[in-house]
């Protein structure tokens, strides 16, 4: 969703354009580290932390995050400012990150951090093949997370193009290689 959705918003010419197609995006942002938590609360044994109540504590905040997004014209909590950035020859969306963009990506990473965690933990109780899966499932969460940190905290020389979808080609790959 992250990834289609962006490809769309590079497409866009206009400020109004990418903002249509970066809500959409954010359907999938703020998805991620929930279902990540998920994956890895199922894959390393922990069916009885994935209860409703659990699902629904892990998607309140990204709801919110989404309601702060979609209404951010009128407070600019989440984007301060958002204009046309040329500098690189093609139209990118440049963003000012307001203070709720911080909450949002604060839980996200934490969220993530927690299903790195757990899935960490649970090396020492598999198999020698389970163990090369887990080992592959956190190789594969690097790339993307680490793309994310150097976006968000403009780490790159690359402006406003966000690398973050690159990176989910990489996790894609790995969890391919190790699932079969």
């Amino acid at each position: 969703i992250w990834s289609f959705f962006y490809s769309l918003e590079l497409a866009s010419t206009s400020v109004s354009q990418m903002m249509f197609w970066i809500k959409f995006e954010y359907l999938g942002i703020v998805s991620v580290s929930p279902l990540w938590f998920i994956i890895v609360a199922l894959y390393t044994g922990k069916e009885q932390w994935v209860t409703r109540r659990t699902i629904f504590l892990l998607f309140l905040l990204p709801c919110i995050n989404l309601i702060m997004l979609f209404s951010t014209q009128w407070h600019h909590l989440f984007y301060r400012r958002v204009y046309l950035d040329t500098q690189s020859g093609i139209p990118l969306l440049g963003i000012e990150h307001g203070p709720w963009f911080w909450i949002h990506t604060s839980y996200s990473f934490l969220v993530s951090l927690a299903g790195v965690i757990l899935l960490f933990r649970s090396l020492w109780f598999y198999s020698a093949l389970y163990r090369k899966q887990a080992v592959i499932m956190l190789l594969s969460v690097f790339f993307p997370w680490l793309m994310n940190g150097l976006y968000v905290f403009k780490a790159l020389p690359i402006g406003p193009l966000d690398p973050t979808p690159f990176g989910f080609l990489m996790t894609g790959v790995l969890l391919a290689f190790g699932l079969f």
